[in-house]
């Protein structure tokens, strides 16, 4: 029987093709399997929130900051540009997204007229969960 033979007797099913054997499993399932492992659990706190939550110091720090910038009376955009950064940038540190650098707490802080470290004891004080 020749290959377009044997294709087109698989094709209107009056023989079936032997299974392959394989000891690997599909690619595809290696992909789900590596989508879907995480790490083993450890008894740190971080690991009973979800992981996309932002970090509570994090939250604190951004509130601090919105909280200045709200008493100070400027919008978002106006912070934005007198801290030279991005309005995109602003938002996440706000909503606790972001982890600022130390030149980005000095252009916020530059930026809203207060000191870094108003901005930043607030942060300091978030006590960490207990698990």
């Amino acid at each position: 029987m020749t290959d377009g033979e044997f294709f087109n007797a698989v094709a209107l099913k009056q023989i079936t093709p032997a299974p392959v054997l394989s000891t690997s499993p599909p690619r595809r399932q290696l992909i789900l399997h590596y989508r879907s492992w995480r790490p083993p659990r450890c008894a740190c706190w971080h690991h009973e929130v979800p992981h996309n939550a932002p970090h509570p110091r994090l939250q604190a720090f951004g509130f601090a900051v919105r909280d200045a910038r709200e008493r100070s009376g400027m919008s978002i955009e106006a912070l934005a540009e007198a801290a030279d950064l991005s309005a995109r940038m602003v938002i996440g540190i706000e909503h606790g997204k972001r982890n600022p650098s130390l030149l980005t707490v000095l252009a916020l802080a530059h930026g809203l007229g207060v000191s870094p470290g108003r901005l930043l004891e607030f942060a300091a004080a978030r006590q960490e969960p207990e698990v």
